[in-house]
């Protein structure tokens, strides 16, 4: 997830600003499709986390932007998609990947802002991954990601201010590998997540993590 927030939800969607304030769909279709650079899609993002664009104006551009020919736009979407953690921009990565050709730079930079969901603040979205309908390519970057995260933030203590977060995915991880034994790359990272969570010996009773934009 790239800069302005690494990996932040947008604005509390309750404390939106008067509609006027909000750029349109044709603003940013004339603004960023016939010359989208660095600079103006860094803006395209903090206008979206301050809500002075829509999400589904977002993800339309978003898309707008990856349908185009050139690799740079591609990259821009990615981008874009990458610098907010959501599920709308975690299924867009994902759909990235299955269009395009393995290694490309496109894979890659999309490849890379999914490995970034492991962060504490983006783990609501695998955990609307693992308790959803999504494809085995979905699951699979989840699991992975909660396996990573599990490495870096939960440490076996009842002091750890994570643990409370990790413990209501035990229920969806053991469905996980139920629902995909015999697939190794994603019961593997998965056992491997449950293991540190059941561990990690906390006893405090967990609740859903929050997610964004509800």
């Amino acid at each position: 997830m790239n800069p302005p927030s690494v990996g932040a939800p947008p604005a509390d969607l309750g404390q939106q600003p008067p509609l006027e304030e909000q750029k349109s769909f044709e603003y940013w279709e004339n603004l960023l499709l016939p010359k989208a650079n660095e600079v103006l899609v860094d803006r395209f993002i903090r206008d979206f986390q301050s809500n002075l664009v829509t999400s589904d104006v977002f993800y339309a551009i978003i898309n707008l932007m990856y349908q185009k020919d050139d690799p740079a736009f591609k990259g821009l979407a990615v981008r874009a998609a990458g610098s907010v953690a959501r599920i709308e921009s975690y299924n867009f990565l994902i759909g990235v990947l299955s269009k395009e050709k393995n290694g490309s730079s496109t894979a890659n930079a999309a490849q890379k802002e999914l490995y970034q969901y492991d962060l504490p603040i983006a783990l609501h979205v695998v955990y609307q991954v693992l308790t959803g309908l999504h494809d085995v390519v979905a699951v699979g970057y989840a699991v992975l990601a909660l396996d990573s995260s599990t490495t870096k933030y939960l440490k076996p203590s009842p002091k750890n201010t994570y643990a409370r977060l990790y413990t209501i995915f035990v229920g969806p991880l053991q469905k996980v590998i139920a629902g995909f034994a015999g697939d190794a790359g994603i019961i593997d990272p998965a056992r491997r997540a449950l293991a540190r969570i059941q561990g990690s010996q906390i006893q405090n009773p967990a609740q859903p993590p929050v997610v964004a934009g509800q």
